[in-house]
């Protein structure tokens, strides 16, 4: 998460009475599910959603590969893991020989 946005709620939280604040704590952890509505956390929210995917995606690919046997080195593995970009188009945008 941004880290301007994190302040800012910070702030606005501390800002609150004790009261309010406990009913709005409340009221974000039981939501599940929801959408942001403000920019200021739909991009994020965006960002991190994609970034699980990338990561899921590659442990995907080196779980297909030493399914079948293929050999995955400790660097190839290190690059696949860390890459977050979806709209990569080729194995060679992923790992770097």
């Amino acid at each position: 998460m941004d880290t301007a946005a994190i302040l800012y709620y910070d702030i606005v939280l501390v800002g609150l009475p004790v009261e309010a604040r406990t009913r709005w704590e409340a009221f974000m952890t039981a939501t599940v599910g929801h959408k942001y509505q403000s920019d200021l956390q739909r991009n994020p929210a965006a960002q991190l959603e994609e970034l699980g995917e990338a990561r899921g995606e590659g442990r995907a690919v080196v779980t297909v590969r030493e399914t079948r046997g293929v050999e995955v080195s400790d660097t190839v593995r290190e690059q696949i893991l860390a890459f977050s970009d979806l709209a990569a188009s080729s194995g060679e945008d992923v790992v770097h020989y």
